[in-house]
């Protein structure tokens, strides 16, 4: 019996945390990007992606490699660029 709780169940909980898991690795097997930076949460199939890219493309191109993983309804690309000259 649910009595109006919200909260999300294990299901729900267990596909999040196998979907942040999934992203941080393909993240870090991208030879494109440094993903040393960026962070990833899950919550209800919709990845937020926080941190610092060090380009646009980096960035344009992390969304495009979580958007692709199984079970994510959404990305929210909250990433920073960096493009101060090293």
């Amino acid at each position: 019996m649910n009595n109006g709780d919200t909260s999300p169940t294990l299901a729900s909980k267990t596909a999040d945390t196998l979907i942040t898991a999934k992203a941080k690795s393909e993240l870090m097997s991208a030879r494109e990007l440094d993903s040393q930076n960026i962070h990833v949460t899950t919550e209800n199939g919709t990845v937020t992606l926080t941190g610092a890219v060090a380009r646009r493309a980096q960035k344009e191109t992390a969304a495009r490699i979580v958007g692709g993983i199984d079970g994510v309804a959404n990305v929210r690309n909250e990433l920073g660029v960096d493009e101060a000259p090293r």
